[in-house]
């Protein structure tokens, strides 16, 4: 009875040893290179940190892949591998395949322009003049965005906000689309553009104080996981958690 015993015990053991993995909650989100808000170099960034912390106090694993954008956003439409994009912005056109989670952060949108060469601007029909420069695949504003489709406002499509900053140096575009965060970062961080800050400066008028989000697939899934998303965010300081990542940074 006792051999009996252990060998039930053991079996049972050994049953949920290989069961409980499979059981395990995890959630597979797409992001990108976007310091110091998302970075798999040297530790992670302030949206990152938020992220996993709200996701880890709901009991969940975190797999998080950093792509280009373009790619992360056509992984959380057509990839069902994908769970979510962060972060990102909201608009009409993600609304229709994205539930959102609540906010993560705040991201304070302008323009970077040269210091010897400032804009000047109190509404984007001043703008109708300049050579601006814009992320290919970001949103921007729901007004920016719209001109731009339109044609009334010129813009120049970059890779990233480093191009867009080495083009602006260049002297190729007049101002550039960006957050002041990344801008500042940008400029103490990457090798050709140290030394370079005092040639550009963020200009003084917002385009807007922009809310950053999870983006999860539109399906019964994404919302489970965007309801479990803004429980976990109750759970936790949202914005001590960002600022003490950010700071790891050395920004």
């Amino acid at each position: 009875m006792g051999r009996l015993l252990v060998a039930v015990c053991f079996t049972f053991v050994h049953f949920v040893a290989l069961v409980e993995p499979a059981c395990a909650k995890v959630v597979h989100l797409y992001t990108l290179e976007w310091p110091p808000y998302t970075t798999q170099t040297d530790g992670h960034g302030g949206s990152d940190a938020v992220v996993r912390a709200a996701f880890t106090a709901m009991g969940y694993e975190v797999d998080v892949h950093y792509v280009p954008w373009q790619r992360a956003i056509a992984g959380v439409r057509h990839d069902p591998a994908v769970d979510g994009v962060f972060p990102t912005y909201q608009s009409d056109e993600r609304n229709s395949y994205c539930y959102w989670s609540h906010a993560i952060g705040q991201s304070p949108v302008g323009f970077a322009e040269r210091s010897d060469a400032p804009i000047s601007w109190q509404t984007l029909d001043d703008l109708v003049q300049a050579q601006l420069g814009a992320v290919q695949g970001f949103v921007n504003t729901p007004e920016f965005d719209a001109r731009v489709a339109k044609g009334s406002l010129s813009v120049e499509k970059a890779t990233d906000d480093t191009a867009n900053l080495r083009k602006l140096l260049a002297g190729r575009i007049q101002a550039a689309v960006i957050d002041r965060n990344v801008m500042r970062y940008l400029l103490a961080s990457e090798p050709d553009l140290r030394g370079k800050a005092a040639q550009l400066q963020f200009n003084k008028h917002l385009l807007e104080n922009k809310p950053l989000f999870v983006c999860f697939r539109k399906d019964p899934a994404g919302a489970v996981l965007a309801a479990d998303m803004d429980e976990g965010l109750k759970k936790i300081d949202a914005a001590t958690v960002a600022a003490r990542a950010m700071e790891s940074l050395g920004w």
